[in-house]
C-alpha cells in the first residue's frame, strides 16, 4: 500500500510503499522548469518512475501505478519470512510448555 506525505511548503512529495525498502521523493525540478521528477533514497529511480511530471498529482499517479506493477523486494520477503518464523516458534513454545 502506498504511503503519500505532502509538503506543499517544499512542493515535494514522499512516498512509501510495504514492497520496497526505499523511500521516493517526488519534488520540483531544478532545471528551472515547472515540473517534477523522482529521487530515490538508495539507488537508481525506477525506469517506470523516470521522467518529468507537471504536478505532484500527476506523479503520484504514476507511483500508485508503479506500486501496483512492482513485486516485494527480496529484502522486504526475508523480513517477512522471518517475521512469520518468530510468530510460529512463539505459538509452539507455548503450546509445548503447557
Amino acid at each position: 500500500m502506498a504511503g503519500v506525505k505532502e509538503v506543499p511548503s517544499e512542493k515535494k512529495a514522499i512516498l512509501t510503499t510495504d514492497k520496497r525498502k526505499e523511500s521516493f521523493t517526488l519534488e520540483k525540478d531544478t532545471s528551472g522548469y515547472s515540473s517534477f521528477i523522482f529521487k530515490v533514497s538508495r539507488g537508481k529511480v525506477p525506469e517506470q518512475l523516470a521522467g518529468k511530471y507537471t504536478s505532484i498529482k500527476s506523479g503520484i499517479e504514476a507511483f500508485k501505478s508503479f506500486e501496483r506493477s512492482i513485486k516485494m523486494s527480496q529484502a522486504v520477503k526475508r523480513e517477512v519470512i522471518a517475521e512469520e518464523r518468530k510468530a510460529q516458534r512463539a505459538e509452539l513454545y507455548t503450546e509445548n510448555s503447557k
